[in-house]
């Protein structure tokens, strides 16, 4: 087996492949082709490399405070301080010294659906831009409303006298019906525009049986800007 090259009068280049005395495939190839299969190895290469590098590091996952419950969500407020919203409803303070308060800053698992499938309960937190002057912030979570799940977006306001805990009392922002107890979304945050955006996944099941992804009417299957909230 063997190759045999040669150069035709005009910039293309070829290949006879040969097998056991009998040729096997014949190969043109242009000039301009040949250059760009080089620099693709020449990236192939360099990305191979980069990566052997990253693989090469030693990385280390170290514990920094335990005693939480199905943490979902890890948030800051602006300070030293962590927030962890726990899935049956809470959201825990993490010290700036990596202690736990016992105390949650914010305990609303009465209203909180069950979590038994992993799809529901409390979902997500976001602070405000201007949290340290208003003092406020945001929830997920779903909810059995009327025996209808349903996801619930509130606003609640820290306690002006206690930084560590909030005030129980919450502004309901928006609902949505569930049809199923999955695909619930959850994740929510204030961009550099300073506006909340709320994701809502395609209410359940799987392969979106409703098809919400392509109807309009709904808030299914959607990312909400919601204005006016600072």
């Amino acid at each position: 087996r063997f190759v045999v090259f040669f150069k035709a009068r005009q910039p293309v280049y070829g290949c006879f492949l040969f097998f056991s005395g009998k040729v096997f495939a014949q190969i043109f190839i242009t000039k301009a082709l040949i250059m760009k299969n080089i620099l693709l190895l020449c990236f192939c290469f360099t990305l191979s490399v980069t990566f052997q590098k990253i693989v090469a590091q030693k990385l280390a996952a170290n514990p920094i405070v335990s005693g939480l419950t199905l943490p979902i969500d890890l948030k800051n407020c602006g300070d030293d301080r962590l927030f962890v919203a726990e899935l049956p409803g809470r959201i825990r303070i993490i010290n700036a010294d990596s202690t736990l308060r016992p105390t949650p800053f914010l305990d609303i698992s009465a209203k909180v659906s069950a979590y038994t499938n992993g799809e529901e309960g409390f979902l997500g937190i976001a602070f405000s831009p201007d949290y340290k002057t208003s003092g406020k912030f945001y929830v997920d979570y779903t909810s059995n409303i009327s025996a209808q799940l349903t996801t619930v977006v509130e606003e609640y306001k820290v306690n002006p006298a206690d930084s560590t805990l909030a005030l129980t009392t919450g502004l309901t922002i928006l609902t949505q019906s569930q049809p199923y107890n999955n695909h619930n979304g959850g994740n929510f945050l204030f961009a550099s525009d300073g506006y909340l955006y709320i994701t809502l996944g395609d209410g359940g099941n799987g392969g979106d049986p409703m098809v919400n992804g392509q109807e309009t009417t709904t808030l299914l299957v959607k990312i909400l800007r919601v204005d006016g909230v600072i």
